[in-house]
């Protein structure tokens, strides 16, 4: 998959992962942020970006991340950070 252009490789894995969306169309979604304004509703699976039926998929994401150093980078040093801050939580916890 390595090097593949990003339609094509997302084309790919829509044809081997079959998603399917957890609400039915028309399903009304309770997502409702603001007090005016239509409350959202589901649409088509067909109606949604290709990318968001991999979102959940962690061979995918892996494999997007090995083939991009940077983000895998970016990830190691929030992992990193999120340790030293729970460390220091208990650190100061314990004084």
């Amino acid at each position: 998959m390595r090097g593949l252009p990003r339609p094509l490789l997302l084309s790919k894995i829509s044809r081997t992962i079959r998603s399917v969306s957890s609400c039915s169309l028309g399903t009304e979604l309770n997502l409702k942020i603001k007090n005016s304004g239509k409350v959202p509703v589901a649409l088509d699976d067909s109606q949604y970006p290709e990318w968001l039926w991999t979102v959940l998929d962690d061979e995918y994401q892996n494999s997007s991340l090995a083939n991009d150093a940077m983000k895998q980078r970016k990830k190691d040093i929030r992992i990193m950070n999120i340790k030293k801050i729970k460390m220091n939580n208990f650190i100061t916890k314990i004084k």
